[in-house]
């Protein structure tokens, strides 16, 4: 999707002649792209055509949207512009320069033309199609989708292009309204829709059959071949699960996160983090903390190819390839987004209150000190799974087994050891597939204002069953 790269207005803020002195744009698109989507993913407001062959992003008439969710929403785009702040040092002295002047330019247009009737108004955010896939009409179905969604709604539709395509917008009944800085503020009425709009276009392929292209809502859906995200989906081959196959495939990532969310609800790590029985959860930042975590967490898996899933979402694992086994470039990359997701999610402890943050600071600490007590070092050559959940609709059917045996196998094949946490009940089921307790730490025993049983942590590993040259030479050492 850089085909937006070559735009007259990303052109004039980024193509300064001093550009080459930041060498973070490419980093900084691809961020920006990456999380401005996967919002538009949690609002259901992305729309693809034929897995990311095209892709429309768009707002919804403020004033449609529900009090609880306008305010989510404001605090996840507040996240976004702190991520992003993270490259604002880079910027040269003209870019800042050209960015303020597009954003002042830009606000001052759209308060001279719309005013207050922009809350009436639904936007069409971004709008771009893959280069090879330019011409075949697949932005006049995005943007018919959303006049059609428009007319349902008796509301009109505005968006800020450049002067390039205002003919294309024209098309559809956009009518130009102010011109500032070479981009255009317009707006479409509903009544002259009609008279604009084509018919949705047809595609004509190698059998030469009309085809209607595909447009997908509420999924993140997209090509491998464009760089976009990936979603790996494990299905299951036969009844008993015998052998799991990566296909890329789409998740609704959302809805899932959903479903695990309430398939945990009784985890007492969660619980004693969260603040429970002192503060009253269900009134607090956490549960906006824990499914943004669990949210970030997945899409970074997925960026890493490091996410399984079984019947797109029933059950999901996420895990993390020892370092030791990446090249330098990808192990740079992870960290960078990993330090990212980090610093998005270091704002939440500002809105909890004192005792989560107590709690949550004992809990890192603890975590923490046992890694380096009992793994050190070795961290960076064994494979850690870090999440795995299944849906309350489908457990009980082998899927968690079957996506800890994929895992294990592989590591098996690796000649690696994989580690992980859990609580005290669940070690038996990884007891059953081959991991061992090798430490455990207790949270809650020392803290009055915790009512319930302490928890306890576990930290289970499992070796490899072939001897790998690593494991020899640590008997060897030991010997």
């Amino acid at each position: 999707m850089y085909a937006r790269n070559n735009s007259v207005l990303h052109h004039y803020i980024f193509g300064t002649p001093d550009a080459h002195k930041n060498p973070t744009l490419p980093y900084r698109d691809r961020i920006q792209l990456f999380l401005s989507w996967a919002d538009g993913v949690r609002r259901r407001e992305l729309l693809t055509v034929n897995r990311g062959d095209s892709l429309l992003l768009y707002s919804p008439a403020p004033e449609s949207v529900p009090r609880r969710r306008k305010t989510t929403n404001k605090i996840i785009h507040c996240l976004i512009r702190r991520i992003l702040s993270v490259f604002d040092p880079f910027y040269t002295k003209e870019q800042r320069k050209r960015m303020k002047e597009l954003r002042e330019t830009s606000a001052a247009a759209i308060e001279a033309t719309l005013g207050q009737r922009v809350s009436e108004l639904i936007s069409i955010d971004n709008l771009v199609t893959a280069f090879e896939k330019q011409g075949l009409g697949y932005a006049s179905t995005l943007v018919n989708y959303v006049l059609d969604l428009a007319v349902e709604q008796k509301r009109s539709v505005w968006l800020l292009t450049n002067e390039h395509t205002v003919g294309f917008y024209a098309r559809f009944g956009f009518k130009e309204l102010h011109p500032p800085l070479g981009t255009q503020v317009s707006s479409i009425r509903l009544e002259d829709r009609g008279k604009f709009a084509p018919t949705i276009p047809h595609l004509v392929g190698p059998s030469c059959d009309s085809v209607e292209p595909r447009v997908q809502s509420n999924k993140f859906s997209a090509d491998l071949s464009l760089g976009a995200q990936h979603i790996l989906n494990i299905l299951s081959v036969s009844r008993q699960l015998q052998e799991l196959e990566r296909q890329y495939l789409t998740m609704d990532v959302p809805k899932t996160v959903d479903e695990m969310l309430v398939a945990n609800e009784g985890d007492p790590w969660a619980r004693y983090k969260g603040g429970h029985p002192v503060d009253k959860v269900e009134k607090t930042i956490f549960p906006l903390q824990l499914k943004t975590t669990i949210y970030l967490r997945w899409l970074d898996g997925i960026r890493r190819r490091e996410h399984w899933t079984i019947n797109r979402g029933d059950s999901v694992l996420v895990y993390s390839a020892a370092e030791n086994s990446l090249p330098r470039w990808k192990r740079t990359i992870n960290q960078t987004i990993q330090t990212l997701i980090n610093r998005f999610l270091g704002v939440f402890p500002y809105l909890s209150t004192p005792e989560q943050r107590k709690r949550g600071k004992e809990a890192g600490y603890k975590l923490r000190a046992t890694i380096a007590q009992h793994i050190g070092d070795r961290a960076a050559d064994l494979i850690s799974l870090d999440n795995l959940v299944t849906a309350v609709r489908a457990q009980k059917r082998g899927y968690a087994s079957a996506l800890v045996t994929k895992l294990t196998d592989l590591a098996d094949e690796q000649g690696r050891g994989v580690w992980l946490f859990t609580h005290e009940r669940t070690v038996g089921f990884y007891a059953q597939l081959g991991f061992k307790r090798i430490a455990h730490f207790t949270v809650g025993d020392d803290n009055p204002t915790w009512t319930e049983k302490p928890v306890v942590m576990c930290m289970m590993l499992r070796e490899p069953k072939t001897d790998s040259p690593q494991h020899v030479t640590e008997q060897k050492t030991d010997s």
